[in-house]
């Protein structure tokens, strides 16, 4: 290892030294990390990176250019890393599959999250929302994770997938935990809660075989793939997998973007009453700080990369969050210019596993602020709280965000 790295372990055991200093897994802004990694070791063979789901070792990559390759290549670097057998039925969805396979169940589940589809949901969307935070309003201040950010995605896709409102915080305890760190939660508490998510799941998929509704389980049971129909593990591993990406990441975008918004209080004014630059500095702050950090592939072949060789069979972690931090890619990476071209930013994705519920997060996102700022003025970080850091390898997010400020109702 190069420089004055001394451990580049999981993201939530890593500590790494600068100005002789120790700085704890707790710290916020990981830019300096990658921009040390970039610069130094821009390809590197971690032997105690833990995956999301236990696999352990693997192939950092940190450039921009990198990353968008490993994306876009599936035939070099393949998103069939998961197990496919055992507890774990992630391997069987539609975000760990390669063509031809992923493009015909993905032309399904897409069907769910098309632009007519997502734009009916408007006016539900701004109820859920001022529902959400009109209790909350007289007091002026609130936990913002566990009051908003948390509950409105899981209400949200939830309501797409067919889970039971009632069920929701059930659902946000299970995902949170299935994209936590395992060295930190542990894998018999993962596969416990992959086992309780199945069964709850497969008990609804059972209900909707024999009365249909109109949500997405109805439909993937209903549909065909060049005749032939889905598999009840196919559904599940697509619910499950459907629940934890539009759950955890939104939730992440919505907090992060609160907390960039509250370090920058002229912006926060501007936007209160400019709702129309919304959407650009909602998407800044994707870029700032990538909800998901990493997405991991298979190796399907002997790379060699920055004089570095990647065994095929290797796992291999692509850094989103390092990709859009490039200045190579986007000059002054770490300054927060709302106006920046952020049209090649990863957060998403790209290629064909380019996040199928981009359209939904980005009208969740932006009416979600809208509410909030019309609502809350002068938004602060609770004197006396400290941010944390939810510890995971996967989605960047924190543990609490306490929150005062000026109510208008």
């Amino acid at each position: 290892m190069q420089g004055n790295v001394c451990n580049i372990s999981a993201v939530a055991q890593f500590i790494f030294i600068e100005n002789n200093k120790m700085l704890p897994v707790t710290v916020l802004d990981l830019a300096p990390w990658y921009h040390q990694m970039r610069a130094e070791n821009p390809v590197h063979f971690d032997p105690d990176f833990t995956f999301f789901y236990g696999a352990k070792g693997g192939w950092q990559l940190y450039t921009y250019d990198d990353v968008k390759w490993a994306l876009s290549d599936y035939e070099t670097f393949s998103s069939e890393y998961l197990p496919t057998t055992g507890d774990d039925l992630l391997g069987a969805s539609i975000f760990a599959t390669d063509p031809p396979r992923h493009r015909k169940v993905r032309a399904l589940v897409t069907k769910a999250f098309s632009p007519a589809t997502i734009s009916r949901m408007e006016t539900w969307l701004y109820e859920q929302c001022h529902q959400l935070l009109t209790p909350l309003l007289a007091s002026g201040e609130m936990n913002f994770i566990s009051a908003f950010a948390a509950p409105l995605p899981c209400l949200v896709i939830s309501h797409l997938i067919g889970v039971p409102k009632e069920n929701g915080p059930q659902v946000t305890l299970w995902t949170k935990t299935l994209t936590g760190d395992p060295t930190v939660i542990g894998m018999e508490i993962y596969y416990q809660t992959m086992r309780e998510m199945s069964a709850f799941l497969s008990h609804l998929i059972t209900e909707r075989a024999a009365r249909p509704q109109q949500d997405l389980i109805t439909d993937l049971l209903q549909a065909e793939v060049d005749g032939e129909k889905l598999t009840d593990k196919e559904i599940l591993a697509t619910c499950i997998t459907l629940l934890g990406a539009g759950t955890e990441t939104t939730e992440s975008w919505l907090t992060t973007a609160l907390h960039l918004f509250i370090q920058r209080p002229e912006l926060q004014a501007h936007l209160a009453t400019h709702t129309a630059d919304l959407p650009k500095a909602l998407t800044e702050a994707l870029r700032f700080r990538s909800p998901v950090m990493a997405m991991p592939r298979r190796a399907t072949r002997d790379i060699l990369l920055r004089g570095q060789t990647i065994k095929a069979g290797s796992l291999v972690n692509l850094c989103l969050a390092a990709a859009n931090l490039d200045p190579a890619a986007f000059p002054q990476p770490d300054v927060f210019d709302i106006n920046r071209d952020n049209s090649k930013i990863l957060s998403f994705g790209h290629s064909i596993h380019y996040c199928i519920g981009s359209i939904l997060a980005k009208l969740e996102t932006r009416i979600a602020f809208e509410v909030l700022l019309k609502h809350m003025h002068h938004i602060r970080v609770k004197p006396g709280a400290t941010i944390v850091r939810t510890p995971s390898t996967l989605v960047y997010s924190y543990q609490e965000l306490p929150v005062i400020f000026d109510p208008f109702i």
